[in-house]
């Protein structure tokens, strides 16, 4: 904080990798993208349970007076290729 006087700003992802449960659920979980997953097997269960760890962990980092927030319209425990609606759906 004291280097740019303002908390640190938290997100658990961004739109350009994969949704939690399937990142998650990989032995390698770092910063990765749909064309990069191709052909890596996934763990959904235990994806599943790494995700909610991550998203109990965030609200920890408010009372550390930093900045989580989730990226609109994540679905935490929803794995890639599993939407409840097709893509051209209208909200």
């Amino acid at each position: 904080m004291a280097t740019v006087g303002a908390p640190a700003t938290w997100a658990l992802s961004n739109h350009d990798e994969s949704r939690h449960a399937t990142r998650y659920g990989r032995t390698h979980t770092g910063i990765t993208t749909p064309l990069r997953d191709q052909g890596h097997p996934t763990d959904l269960t235990l994806g599943t349970r790494r995700t909610r760890a991550a998203a109990l962990m965030m609200p920890a980092l408010e009372v550390r007076h930093e900045n989580a927030f989730p990226v609109a319209d994540q679905r935490l425990v929803v794995p890639r290729g599993h939407d409840s609606q097709p893509r051209d759906a209208t909200p």
